[in-house]
């Protein structure tokens, strides 16, 4: 494998594919083709917007590897509606309870 095989399938002749550049902004790319991918990037524009907006998008959804919530943010059954439209108490749900 030589040092251009990731450099010929992207959008502009030389550029990486897009999943190659993926993989580079993941961390998941392989030691030896990362500073390949990352002097190309340092010259080629359109690559380093592509891999700029990956970081974008990561951050905006978080560490997916994040600590899970403290506690469950889902409703008991007694929040619960019948599919029905009436209430536990047999009233409809179309509107407050009269008295």
């Amino acid at each position: 494998m030589s040092d251009n095989d990731d450099l010929q399938a992207g959008w502009a002749p030389g550029c990486p594919d897009a999943q190659t550049l993926n993989d580079y902004a993941d961390e998941t790319l392989d030691d030896d083709r990362r500073p390949v991918i990352e002097a190309h990037i340092a010259d080629c524009m359109d690559c380093r917007a592509w891999v700029s907006d990956l970081f974008a998008v990561m951050a905006l959804l978080g560490d997916p590897n994040a600590d899970p919530a403290p506690r469950s943010f889902r409703l008991g059954p007694q929040y619960r509606r019948p599919i029905d439209g009436t209430s536990r108490q047999g009233r409809s749900n179309n509107g407050p309870a009269r008295r």
